[in-house]
């Protein structure tokens, strides 16, 4: 089964807009970090975030669809949160609706390098996860 190309288009667009959100929220969390493992991580992680908004984007201009410009509003909400902690489990379950959207696109895709791009996305978020569940573990470990 192949999802219909509009319905392909308007998910691709929702993975762009939350992959820039997603870029955005780790910026602003970065801002307040001081240099470290946690820091070093969530830079990784932006730069995974930025790399799929442009492979999102390639990906719906070859389709012959026009990107969509608008950043989602994860960022808001996670940067209203207060706590690093708090704020990892908020950008953890971002990661996880990603996460899912992907596991169902992929057996809908024929075309192998959509197919690959999407498989290493998916593989990426799922590491970006644990690593981020890692970073929880330490930091609760140290308060309680």
């Amino acid at each position: 089964m192949v999802m219909e190309n509009t319905a392909l288009i308007d998910l691709l667009n929702r993975l762009l807009e939350a992959e820039r959100s997603g870029v955005r929220a780790v910026s602003g969390m970065l801002k307040s970090l001081p240099d470290g493992e946690l820091k070093e991580g969530l830079k990784k992680a932006k730069g995974d975030e930025a790399r799929y908004v442009a492979g999102l984007h390639a990906t719906l201009k070859r389709l012959g669809a026009v990107p969509s410009e608008k950043v989602g509003d994860f960022a808001d909400k996670l940067l209203a949160i207060d706590g690093i902690v708090e704020r990892l489990r908020f950008l953890n379950r971002g990661q996880g609706w990603v996460l899912r959207k992907i596991e169902a696109l992929l057996p809908t895709l024929t075309d192998h390098a959509m197919r690959d791009f999407f498989s290493e996305m998916l593989d990426t978020h799922r590491k970006n996860i644990a690593w981020a569940e890692k970073m929880i573990e330490q930091m609760t470990a140290k308060v309680g």
